[in-house]
């Protein structure tokens, strides 16, 4: 997961230490230099330059307050605390280059005062991107990886294309000071392409990224041999057709050759052609390897029923440095059957998915998985309905390279049911709302070893009622739930009541909310009451106003009762 987030960091660093955050203060109020939202990904109309506006300026700055107070325990959180933030959007011929900032009184700190920048202007049937940008091609090629650089895309006629250049990552040195550890990391290079038929519904691409990592970024090798300079070459397709009404297929395939150390010892391609797939393309070495991964489906659709097929298989390590972290070592079948009854009125969706992993043998054990999914809607009336659901995860094992214990052997089904009956009506200006909920739960486990541990049963009952008065501009919601689990360490019961209610006043420009909440269970009961107010002033200004209050007896979070309140403050403003 720190491989995703070292492409993430910006261009320039500039640390800051707290003095020196403090007698800069105003200046970095004016130039907003703390960047934490990366720029929208929409896209610019160049062909709209001298007919619009070239620069339009927005956004909006908001200061909260928490006063914060605690009996019987120890604070869980500062007596008092502060945030000041602002958005700052500036948008220059429809390109957008929003900043922003955030100074608290622990947020003294920035170390990464710039952010991440990118536009991706269009012109007739081009787009293009430059700066920080995420494309997508095919979900096992390139797949919303964010890179630096700049990328074309176009689709003149019926002819498609798309060429990518970029930093993929950038190099993180090591960093153990202070008794912390930063993951290392080389920086990494790519370009891909895509070249097809087609448009956005039906089309076909051959898809290719090439992308390396550059042994010498980095100013000491990693003392952990779980980083290690890589190359990779991906060549794949990706198509989608409907070949009669109805009747649609689709189509990802990919192969991946990955050199997970560039330092290795090159091997002759002829002697050793089952390392790399691409001879003579990509350079084989001893820590070379192949991979591929498909995905197909077909899908029939019709005005009362349809049906989904997909096949998927993904090898054990498959990796694109394309993509981020994406599930491998599965082979898995999907249906989908649809059906429409009764002009409507009734509906059912469903997915049985069978799924397993070990492709190779290389595990002790091959877990295997069915896991159906059926929802039904029944619709009679507007003023009544039921969703019914079933769902539940078959979990099994069998030998892989070795005898499984039986001892350990996983053997265990999840089955789950919900109904829920709504009813509405309208009265005069009233309208009422009835909603009730059942779950019932179970954890079934078939090891005799295991099973008294693991097995549970869960019920859940949730009622809630809702009036609503429109020319009042008030609403009230009702509700209680109670829940019972067994397991082996008992029985385990929790129950609750809540109320809530809102009220708009003066055109919706002062809003007023309240709510309460008690609940009971084995170990104690818990009181929880809120209520708040929010006023808006010629739409730029607004008001904000929130205090709540908690009292738990012994056993929730503490040994004995406590109680806390907070009080949280708000101001914005909008431009």
């Amino acid at each position: 997961m720190q491989e995703q987030a070292w492409h993430r960091r910006p261009v320039a660093e500039v640390e800051l230490h707290p003095t020196g955050i403090e007698q800069s203060l105003p200046c970095i109020l004016i130039i907003v230099v703390t960047l934490a939202v990366p720029c929208r990904s929409t896209s610019q109309n160049l062909s709209a330059i001298g007919e619009t506006d070239p620069l339009h300026v927005g956004g909006s700055v908001s200061a909260r307050a928490v006063i914060y107070s605690a009996d019987e325990i120890r604070n869980r959180r500062e007596p008092f605390s502060w945030v000041l933030n602002g958005t700052v959007n500036v948008n220059v011929y429809d390109v957008d280059l929003p900043f922003s900032f955030t100074y608290s009184e622990q947020e003294r700190d920035f170390s990464q005062p710039f952010n991440q920048f990118g536009a991706s202007p269009t012109w007739k049937w081009m787009r293009g991107h430059v700066g920080y940008r995420s494309i997508t091609f095919s979900p096992y090629t390139l797949a919303g990886h964010q890179f630096l650089g700049g990328a074309l895309e176009g689709n003149p006629g019926l002819f498609r294309f798309g060429l990518m250049y970029g930093r993929l990552q950038r190099a993180v040195q090591e960093d153990t000071a202070a008794g912390r550890f930063t993951l290392p990391a080389y920086e990494r290079t790519g370009y891909a392409g895509r070249l097809g038929v087609g448009n956005s519904a039906d089309y076909f691409d051959v898809i290719f990224l090439k992308a390396k990592d550059d042994a010498s970024s980095l100013r000491q090798p990693p003392r952990t041999a779980l980083v290690l300079p890589g190359e990779n070459l991906v060549l794949g397709f990706t198509g989608s057709a409907e070949i009669v009404q109805g009747l649609r297929l689709s189509v990802d395939a990919a192969a991946s050759d990955y050199s997970r150390d560039i330092r290795s010892q090159t091997v002759a391609g002829e002697e050793n052609s089952h390392l790399a797939a691409f001879q003579g393309v990509s350079e084989t070495r001893t820590s070379t390897q192949f991979y591929t991964a498909v995905k197909a489906g077909v899908a029939w659709t019709m005005q009362r029923f349809g049906i989904t097929g997909t096949y998927n298989r993904i090898d054990p390590d498959y990796q694109s440095m394309g993509a981020y972290n994406m599930m491998n070592d599965l082979q898995s079948f999907a249906l989908g059957p649809r059906l429409v009854l009764f002009d409507g009125a009734a509906r059912v969706n469903a997915t049985f998915t069978y799924r397993h992993d070990n492709l190779q043998n290389k595990k002790r054990a091959t877990t295997r998985r069915f896991m159906p999914v059926v929802a039904i809607a029944i619709l009679p009336a507007p003023q009544w309905g039921l969703d019914i659901q079933y769902t539940d995860v078959m979990t099994s094992q069998v030998d892989g390279y070795a005898r499984l214990n039986d001892t350990t052997l996983l053997d265990q089904s999840n089955p789950m049911v919900s109904l829920m009956p709504r009813y509405s009506f309208t009265s005069g200006s009233a309208s009422h709302s009835f909603l009730l909920g059942v779950m019932l739960q179970q954890l079934h486990d078939n090891n005799a070893f295991t099973s008294r541990y693991a097995e549970y049963n869960t019920t859940n009952f949730n009622l809630s009622y809702t009036l609503a008065l429109s020319k009042l501009q008030f609403s009230l919601t009702a509700g209680g739930n109670t829940t019972r689990l067994e397991n082996a360490g008992g029985v385990y019961r929790n129950s609750g009541l809540s109320l809530s209610a809102t009220k708009s006043l003066f055109d919706q420009a002062l809003r007023l909310n309240a709510s309460s909440g008690y609940s009971f269970h084995n170990a104690g009961s818990t009181f929880t009451a809120s209520a708040g107010a929010g006023y808006a002033l010629q739409r730029r200004h607004s008001f904000s106003a929130q205090a709540s209050f908690v009292r738990s007896t012994a056993g929730y979070y503490a040994k004995d009762s406590f109680s806390e309140i907070t009080l949280v403050l708000g101001y914005a403003y909008t431009f």
